[in-house]
């Protein structure tokens, strides 16, 4: 865990960490700030933001778990006779992949009943590559903070009860789970959002729904806005055309001040609908690889972040297999 971190004329020195050693201290030329949380970059005073601009709530934790002993054939059958049920894409093969988000009639049958008292409108799972299993999306823990520590330990004890109250519904009232059995649940609950810094760019709402280039592109997303809502039971996916893929520029990532740090992954210079977007693992990957070519950049020209030459980052995520943007696909 990050204790301390020492700045000097808008450059890190060195950061200061907790763990099973006590107190270390690291000294750098350049820092990444990978913690997903803007950790780092909280710590150096850069600008922050969080959740939504209305009442800075964001979007709601979850704890992932699966089941398995699932009559998947069954559950498919019954997607099949019921499609106004669902929100189905006309082009999978249920035969080949079962990826479910819907059963909305049984959700408000079991509200009525008082059998789901969640804040979720529908039934989301996705098959497994083991026979019979399903990976289930569906606690939500809405109104918490994943940048305090209370509040995450209140959504653990949260989280792990919403799973005895989702394996319950699914199996009184989803064809297919009448003898399903829980397998395993995540080791602790996601973070969908939390802090966001103030970067030299930000990635925006327009950009995602109109596919931006950008010239100075690091790494590309191809996944719409999809917003569980921060405060109710809704997941809103919003995007203009089917295919959705947008550039992410380089600047999303270089804080106002600090010159020696970058900020990636979830945390990067967004709003709260384009980080909706931008948030998930591959694109993740993708900007801390950028963010770790920038480095090498950076320390071997001994320039600060904002004055890396970007065509040449681009060309060296090319050497190495990435995609820096749309223009090379």
């Amino acid at each position: 865990f990050l204790e301390s971190v020492e700045v000097e004329n808008d450059c890190i020195q060195s950061v200061t960490v907790l763990n099973k050693s006590g107190k270390t201290t690291y000294k750098g030329k350049a820092f990444i700030d990978a913690t997903g949380d803007g950790d780092l970059a909280a710590l150096c005073n850069v600008e922050i933001l969080l959740g939504r601009k209305n009442d800075g709530m964001a979007q709601p934790m979850s704890l992932m778990f699966s089941m398995d002993n699932v009559d998947l054939d069954e559950s498919r059958e019954y997607v099949q006779e019921n499609p106004e049920q669902f929100i189905l894409n006309p082009d999978c093969d249920l035969k080949q992949y079962l990826a479910v988000s819907g059963f909305f009639s049984l959700v408000a049958k079991a509200k009525e009943n008082g059998d789901f008292p969640l804040p979720r409108d529908r039934v989301l799972f996705f098959q497994s590559v083991h026979p019979g299993e399903v990976l289930i999306n569906m606690t939500r823990v809405t109104k918490l903070s994943g940048v305090n520590a209370k509040d995450l330990t209140r959504a653990e004890f949260e989280a792990h009860a919403q799973v005895d109250v989702v394996v319950k519904f699914l199996q009184k009232y989803i064809p297919g789970f009448e003898n399903a059995r829980l397998r395993c649940i995540a080791p602790m609950a996601g973070v969908r959002e939390s802090r966001r810094i103030v970067g030299l760019q930000t990635l925006t709402t327009d950009m995602v729904l109109n596919s931006t280039e950008h010239e100075d592109s690091v790494a590309i997303c191809a996944f719409p806005i999809d917003i569980h809502d921060p405060i109710g039971e809704e997941l809103n996916w919003i995007r203009k055309e089917k295919i959705c893929c947008y550039d992410i520029p380089y600047g999303v990532m270089v804080p106002h001040k600090i010159s020696n740090l970058l900020v990636t992954g979830r945390c990067i210079s967004a709003s709260h609908e384009a980080i909706a977007s931008a948030r998930i693992t591959a694109t993740a990957m993708a900007l801390g690889q950028a963010a770790g070519e920038a480095a090498g950049l950076a320390v071997q020209r001994k320039q600060p972040f904002r004055s890396v030459c970007v065509a040449d980052l681009q060309s060296r995520l090319l050497k190495h297999g990435a995609i820096p943007g749309k223009r090379w696909l």
